[in-house]
């Protein structure tokens, strides 16, 4: 019996060893082949950054908007993602920083912790200006609800609806990257929701079917500020019957059921699509997307298990333009 357990083990070793050569050759041959891909498509918008930099006009007025993300943890990928994230904004956001400029919320608490302070120096490095704010708090009662206890302090992303020094604000999360013109939201879209008297517009969540109770996903939101509104808010945290399993988003949902505008696709294209929405995702060229949300494959995970992540789930190809942006070494002045 002794052999036969040695023997059964050794065979599972085996089909285990054959398993692991043959992902990492799949791997292997998708690195090399995107990689080409990912390079020139990078190189390509540096240098047009780099061109742009040298015709930079000086700014003759105060901003009328500006792109939020925040940090709500110490927990150190998600800076990573956000500083990503805003080396993405400079390289195909072809923002108009005089126009519009990147703010980073931090919850207080964090931004005290010793051990984050060189992760927030390199945010503020790429770009970000960085904001503390409180945190505002998910009533306790349903905290044991949350699909995931890093939604929990997500309520505090509501701080963008008080931004009333600016026109517009644009929310994104920090695992999503800008692969094309973000200026579309602020020149096209903010009339439109003023002119239709509402103060948000997102895009609908992935797969349409199953996220019947919170149907738009708050990853990325277009707001018109708005302080009255962001005291109602406030106060409907804990008089608002919601679903409480994706957090604030599900919150949003209900404050704004019938209240809110549906933006195209292609300003929060969930990575989920490519696997559970594969009549959208053969329809969509990749030039297209403009912001891409990394949901369900973080490419700022380990490296083995992001690349398998991504690769599973059909979108490896964009996870490797992450990849190379994140590796950039770019900073961004503050421009005058």
């Amino acid at each position: 019996m002794a052999i036969g357990l040695n023997m059964a083990c050794l065979n599972k070793l085996t089909c285990f060893c054959v398993l692991a050569v043959t992902v990492f050759e799949i791997v292997s041959n998708l690195v090399s082949s995107d990689q080409s891909f990912s390079d020139l498509l990078v190189t390509r918008m540096l240098s047009e950054y780099e061109q742009k930099l040298k015709g930079a006009p000086r700014c003759n007025s105060t901003r009328e908007y500006a792109v939020f993300t925040i940090i709500s943890s110490t927990d150190p990928d998600y800076p990573r993602g956000a500083t990503t994230l805003r080396k993405s904004i400079t390289l195909f956001g072809k923002l108009d920083s005089c126009r519009v400029e990147t703010i980073s919320l931090v919850i207080d608490e964090v931004a005290r912790e010793p051990s984050f302070q060189a992760d927030l120096q390199r945010m503020k490095e790429v770009g970000w200006k960085l904001v503390l704010v409180p945190e505002i708090k998910m009533p306790e009662s349903m905290i044991a609800k949350v699909d995931s206890p890093r939604f929990i302090p997500l309520f505090t992303k509501l701080h963008v609806f008080n931004a009333t020094q600016y026109k517009a604000v644009l929310f994104l999360d920090s695992d999503m990257s800008v692969l094309g013109d973000m200026m579309p939201l602020f020149d096209r879209y903010v009339p439109e929701l003023k002119a239709r008297k509402l103060n948000l517009g997102w895009v609908h969540d992935q797969p349409y079917s199953v996220f019947k109770g919170s149907s738009a996903n708050a990853g990325m939101m277009l707001v018109i500020p708005d302080r009255r509104l962001f005291v109602d808010l406030i106060a409907s945290i804990t008089t608002l019957e919601f679903d409480a399993k994706m957090s604030e988003q599900g919150f949003l949902n209900k404050y704004f059921e019938h209240r809110s505008m549906l933006l195209p696709d292609v300003y929060n294209y969930n990575a989920v699509v490519a696997l559970r929405n594969q009549s959208l995702w053969d329809a969509t060229e990749l030039g297209s997307i403009v912001i891409f949300h990394h949901t369900i494959a973080k490419p700022f995970y380990s490296i083995i298990g992001a690349d398998l992540a991504c690769l599973v789930n059909n979108h490896y190809h964009i996870c490797k333009i992450w990849k190379k942006i994140d590796k950039l070494n770019l900073t961004v002045s503050p421009p005058e």
